[in-house]
């Protein structure tokens, strides 16, 4: 892979970002403030893997399930 400098870097995250966050806002309707804070404050990694989820995804739960057990887009919900 070839080097990327910071800038490089920070464009590729942040293009990866609006665009992840475009197809979600089409896909799912308007997003909870917390997750478009979520989607600016991750990786370009973590990007590439919530928008490989995206196209079998059902909810946005499922395209955010990193295997923490909390939802993305809600806070914790009491437990039955």
């Amino acid at each position: 892979m070839p080097y990327l400098s910071y800038v490089e870097r920070r464009g590729e995250r942040r293009g990866l970002s609006l665009l992840l966050r475009t197809q979600l806002e089409q896909r799912f309707a308007p997003l909870p403030a917390a997750l478009i804070e979520r989607l600016e404050q991750a990786d370009a990694e973590q990007l590439l893997r919530w928008g490989t989820r995206l196209n079998d995804a059902g909810s946005l739960d499922e395209v955010f399930a990193d295997g923490d057990g909390q939802p993305p887009s809600t806070p914790e919900q009491p437990r039955h």
